[in-house]
C-alpha cells in the first residue's frame, strides 16, 4: 500500500471551514484577472498622456505587482523542506502530494520543522499524533520567534500512518497556518 500521511483533526475542521468561504471552482479569481486584463487592453490615449504627466515617480507601481503568480508545483509529501509553502491538499485525511507555492503568494501552510519519531513498533494513532504535536510545538518559537501560546499563527502536523510506519516512515512535518485566512509571505521570524 502507498505511503500516507495523516493531518491532525483540529486543522481539518478549521481548514474545512475556510473552504466553505472559498470559490473552489476558481471563477472568482479568473473573473478578477479577466477584468484587469480587459482594462489593460483598452488604453485611453488622452487619459494616459495626462496621467503620465501628473504621476509622481515615487508613486510608480512596482513591476512585480503586475506579474502573474508563480504556478504551483506538485511534489511528493516526503520531499517537503522547511520553509516551503503549499495549498491545502485534497483529501485532507491522507496526503500524498501537495502543491508548492512561492511563499509570497497566499497559501494554506508553511513547513516550519521536520523531525523523525523514534523507531519501534507503531504505538497508536493517538500516541503518534501526540508525539508529533509536542515535537512541533517545541520547535515553533525557534522558527516564528514568538511563543505559541500567544501567537496568532497555529501549528499542525503531517505524521506517519500505520501503513507508512510499517514501511519505515517516522517523519513528522510541522506546519503553520491561520485558522481564518491564508498566510502571505514566510512566517520565519515573523514574531507574531
Amino acid at each position: 500500500m502507498g505511503r500516507r500521511r495523516h493531518l491532525l483533526t483540529f486543522a481539518a475542521v478549521a481548514l474545512s471551514l475556510l473552504l466553505l468561504g472559498c470559490d473552489d471552482d476558481g471563477d472568482g479569481e479568473q473573473a478578477a484577472s479577466s477584468e484587469r486584463d480587459t482594462a489593460e487592453e483598452e488604453p485611453a490615449v488622452d487619459e494616459e498622456a495626462s496621467s503620465a504627466e501628473e504621476q509622481d515617480p515615487a508613486e510608480e507601481q512596482d513591476p512585480a505587482e503586475d506579474q502573474e503568480p508563480t504556478p504551483a508545483e506538485e511534489v511528493d509529501v516526503f520531499s517537503l523542506e522547511v520553509g516551503e509553502c503549499f495549498d491545502l491538499p485534497e483529501p485532507i485525511e491522507q496526503v500524498f502530494t501537495v502543491d508548492i507555492l512561492d511563499c509570497e503568494q497566499p497559501h494554506d501552510f508553511e513547513v516550519f520543522a521536520i523531525f523523525d519519531l523514534p523507531d519501534g513498533p507503531f504505538p497508536s494513532v493517538d500516541e503518534v499524533e501526540e508525539q508529533a504535536a509536542e515535537g512541533c510545538l517545541d520547535r515553533f518559537e525557534d522558527y516564528v520567534e514568538h511563543p505559541y501560546d500567544t501567537s496568532e499563527i497555529f501549528a499542525d502536523t503531517l505524521f506517519p500512518s500505520e501503513d507508512s510506519w510499517a514501511a519505515g516512515d517516522r517523519e513528522v512535518i510541522c506546519l503553520l497556518f491561520l485558522p481564518d485566512d491564508q498566510l502571505v509571505g514566510s512566517m520565519r521570524g515573523a514574531g507574531r
